[in-house]
């Protein structure tokens, strides 16, 4: 059988916070250690290490074929690295945290949400957007009453979807996704789903975004119709991801069904059963 190689990282590492391959062909991943490491996949060697942030390292994000690489970390510093060396730091004044971080493709701009430390002050939560070089291009703020969880690009029609995270419990006028025109830099229109967990995804499908909310719920939304909600599939067990299988149309839901049961009139175990659902739209 085959036995997975297991690569060999620093002895101080802990956790990998975030894992990417770049697009030469190398692999990036950054870690509890606060460094960032530059590494050749076969055979696997660390080839560079980037040094310089003082806490976590959680993100990245690549510009210009990897000549450019953008790094979030909890010491509150932005930095732009060019062919692996650091050339500039944005940020660092220990009230606002990068998170998350986002290239998008059709303007080969960056952006970025500044998300408050406090959960007291999320009205100082913001949007920017960045050149390569880190210039500041334009700040978007007060339309989050929230700090900013995932962000997703469509780029046939420049827009961002932003969903809000769950640090604090939605107010019931409250809307947990939003969409953004990041080319004139507005509010476009704001979709209401059930979102009461972290853990969610979005994907495209045909003329149409898919956000899977994380709380049993997947959502087709029509992006040419005002981003109306076209159909919502409710599961009844634990929804984890999802994959569009563009070859035959379908969709793949991991659901994942959980069980309580009593045993002996008072203990409880879970019985757990794991697989994939597959289904298009035009046959629920």
């Amino acid at each position: 059988s085959l036995q997975p190689k297991i690569p060999e990282f620093p002895n101080q590492i802990v956790e990998i916070q975030y894992i990417m391959e770049l697009s030469n062909g190398k692999l990036s991943a950054c870690s509890d250690c606060n460094d960032i490491f530059i590494c050749k996949v076969f055979p696997f060697q660390i080839e560079r290490i980037l040094t310089g942030h003082q806490d976590i390292v959680y993100s990245l994000c690549e510009l210009n074929n990897a000549q450019h690489l953008v790094s979030c970390s909890q010491d509150s510093y932005l930095f732009i690295w060019k062919n692996y060396n650091e050339i500039k730091r944005i940020g660092g004044d220990k009230i606002l945290i990068p998170s998350p971080i986002l290239h998008l493709d059709s303007t080969r701009n960056f952006v970025v949400n500044w998300k408050s430390l406090s959960t007291k002050s999320l009205e100082n939560s913001y949007l920017e957007f960045y050149d390569y070089t880190g210039q500041s291009i334009k700040c978007i703020k007060k339309i989050f009453t929230s700090n900013v969880g995932k962000m997703f690009e469509i780029k046939e029609k420049d827009h961002l979807v932003v969903a809000f995270d769950n640090e604090l419990p939605a107010d019931k006028n409250e809307t947990r996704l939003i969409i953004v025109d990041y080319i004139h830099f507005k509010e476009v229109t704001r979709i209401p789903v059930d979102l009461n967990s972290d853990d969610y995804c979005f994907d495209l499908y045909f003329d149409s975004l898919l956000f899977l909310s994380g709380n049993r719920q997947l959502y087709q939304i029509n992006m040419y119709k005002n981003y109306e909600i076209q159909t919502k599939i409710s599961f009844s067990c634990s929804v984890g991801k999802f994959l569009y299988a563009i070859e035959d149309q379908q969709i793949i839901v991991v659901d994942n069904e959980k069980k309580i049961e009593e045993k002996d009139g008072e203990k409880k175990t879970y019985k757990i059963k794991g697989g994939l659902t597959y289904f298009t739209f035009e046959n629920i």
